[in-house]
């Protein structure tokens, strides 16, 4: 998984609330019908993702909108969720994608995250 899919990994932002991508840091949620959403113990530190989409923006005070979506409006398609987790290891990255997480931050974060959870 992690060869064909390194580019769709993401880490646990500190908050713990939601992930992280590991090269760019955009926002990913949960979707709500993955296992993970409802799970009371602490979910994982690093994941691959294989599907992405986005869906409605909700917030506390609105209602359902299924069915008064307005694809052309981008506040109604704000949140962008994940699904076919698979749990990972930050260093099985850099040993199958070294191409993809070579230079620049993204490998210095993860060699970074890598010292500091040994």
């Amino acid at each position: 998984l992690v060869r064909g899919f390194f580019h769709q990994a993401a880490r646990l932002a500190s908050s713990g609330s939601h992930y992280l991508t590991i090269r760019g840091d955009h926002q990913l949620r949960l979707h709500p019908n993955c296992i993970l959403y409802s799970s009371t113990t602490r979910w994982p530190t690093y994941i691959l993702f294989t599907n992405i989409f986005l869906t409605p923006n909700f917030d506390d005070n609105s209602q359902n909108k299924i069915g008064k979506l307005n694809i052309n409006d981008k506040n109604d398609l704000s949140s962008t969720c994940i699904s076919g987790i698979s749990v990972i290891q930050p260093d099985w990255l850099l040993e199958l994608a070294p191409h993809y997480y070579q230079f620049g931050t993204d490998r210095e974060h993860l060699e970074y995250s890598l010292r500091g959870n040994k």
